[in-house]
């Protein structure tokens, strides 16, 4: 009844079993301080280099671009210069250009690629599609094919 009322103070209770993360949250709370710390230190650690791997795939825009410049760019050259080259034998691997140079680099990983293209000009704007297809990633479903040339 005090629940329907809106008289609980303390928190309601979900059904079902309890989520992983929070039985080991609850394991560590009843650790001594000093392994707490060390968990925490650990985990940090990890939340770190996740971080720093995450802004390595997903660089901050250009100084000279707009994202959308880049991206304009990118397409240009992909369509007017370099589809027709690289598209057959290479549907589904990355594609990284250079959209001041149109020098390029193609591999089956996408950091692999992006990483050659750096070694050549470190301060290069770059765009990166996958061959052949429509996007680079994809969040759900399938990834689809774009229209031959």
């Amino acid at each position: 009844m005090e629940e329907l009322l809106g008289l609980t103070t303390g928190p309601i209770a979900k059904r079902g079993p309890t989520p992983k993360l929070q039985q080991q949250l609850e394991r560590l709370s009843r650790l001594p301080r000093a392994k707490q710390r060390f968990v925490s230190e650990m985990l940090e650690a990890v939340l770190q280099q996740a971080s720093r791997q995450r802004k390595e795939k997903f660089p901050m825009p250009h100084p000279r671009y707009s994202r959308e410049e880049v991206v304009r760019r990118g397409k240009a050259w992909y369509e007017q210069q370099l589809r027709a080259q690289v598209e057959p034998g290479n549907v589904g691997k990355f594609l990284v250009i250079d959209i001041e140079t149109g020098e390029y680099e193609i591999d089956r990983e996408d950091l692999a690629a992006l990483r050659r293209a750096k070694a050549k000009r470190a301060d290069a704007p770059l765009y990166l599609l996958r061959i052949g297809h429509r996007t680079a990633y994809q969040l759900l479903g399938s990834v689809r094919r774009s229209p031959p040339v």
